[in-house]
């Protein structure tokens, strides 16, 4: 049997104890028997008990889902799992997750925003993921709708690496859009849950996801939020485990942002693009003030690339100023 996830499946156990387990003495066969003695693990607690047999059931049901899903399941020891979350206060003791094994962690940042966004903030979002992919740099995010999922479409149409982490299981994603992305998102990043598989999206579940997220990247970038926004609670987190917190420009604009305005009023930088954030790192993405194609308008030049969200036409290249100067935004 699979000892990790045997732990990981101990009824009613939190991410604290399952860890002590796992780096304790603890046999399989003592956890089998459904009492663990927890005397030099855990101060002042004597013993763990559980029915044994709804823990074997819950290891044989989520075995079975890992063999028909392709998941793979990742504890907190894995290679694959994110280097900097695994010493974070808030690290699970495992993730599930399908799609790639070779994601970028060295070159990351997370970024996040509101369900209900404005249409000026959900352009620049989408601009924002396609600089990241433009300039191989991993973006995450929490794969909810509206600013997040803008977000992730951009680095996905740009063919970058996109991780997306939502606040349910892995079959317990729902939503149209959310289900349309999956596929891109399998081929060119992962999806990561540390809920068990079937776990609908409960509004509890979205504080543990904020923080998880507020410690996979060295980086968070807050893009339009309320006040009482989950953006909030992200950045909170990250700036407790050192990281960096910036507001992007257009979070301080469009809608319902006095989320965003209260991050930046404390002190977070505010970037336009990720050129703000890594070294090298170049603004390749233009937005066209014209439909692409139609007259008068010149054609686009050799070496560059076409994007279009919602009503928004961009323009990818090294050269995508060239022939069309005076026609971007």
């Amino acid at each position: 049997m699979d000892r990790a996830l045997l732990i990981n499946c101990i009824p009613r156990a939190g991410d604290y104890l399952k860890r002590a387990l796992y780096a304790g003495p603890v046999s399989e066969r003592e956890i089998l028997s459904g009492r663990i003695s927890l005397a030099g693990l855990i101060p002042e607690r004597g013993a763990l008990c559980f029915d044994p047999d709804e823990l074997t059931g819950e290891y044989d049901r989520i075995r079975l889902w890992l063999e028909r899903s392709g998941a793979r399941f990742v504890p907190v020891d894995s290679e694959f799992y994110p280097p900097l979350l695994r010493y974070s206060r808030y690290a699970p003791f495992a993730l599930f997750a399908k799609g790639r094994d070779d994601v970028n962690w060295k070159r990351c940042l997370c970024a996040v925003g509101t369900r209900r966004p404005a249409n000026a903030s959900r352009t620049e979002a989408y601009r924002f993921g396609l600089e990241c992919a433009l300039n191989g740099v991993t973006l995450v995010s929490g794969y909810a709708s509206g600013l997040d999922q803008d977000l992730m479409q951009g680095a996905l149409d740009g063919g970058g690496q996109c991780v997306g982490i939502p606040g349910c299981g892995l079959d317990g994603i729902t939503s149209p859009r959310a289900l349309g992305m999956i596929g891109a998102l399998c081929r060119q990043g992962s999806v990561m849950s540390p809920f068990l598989p079937d776990t609908p999206g409960y509004k509890s579940n979205y504080p543990k996801r904020n923080l998880i997220l507020a410690a996979c990247t060295p980086v968070v970038v807050a893009f339009q939020a309320p006040a009482s926004s989950g953006v909030r609670i992200t950045c909170n987190a990250a700036l407790q485990e050192g990281r960096d917190v910036v507001v992007h420009g257009s979070a301080l604009i469009w809608g319902d942002c006095r989320g965003t305005r209260e991050i930046a009023e404390q002190g977070a930088p505010v970037v336009d693009g990720v050129r703000d954030l890594f070294t090298g790192a170049e603004n390749r993405v233009r937005r066209l003030d014209y439909v692409p194609g139609s007259s008068p308008y010149p054609v686009v030049p050799d070496g560059a690339k076409l994007y279009r969200f919602r009503d928004a036409w961009y323009i990818s290249g090294d050269e995508n100023e060239r022939g069309i100067q005076g026609s971007v935004s």
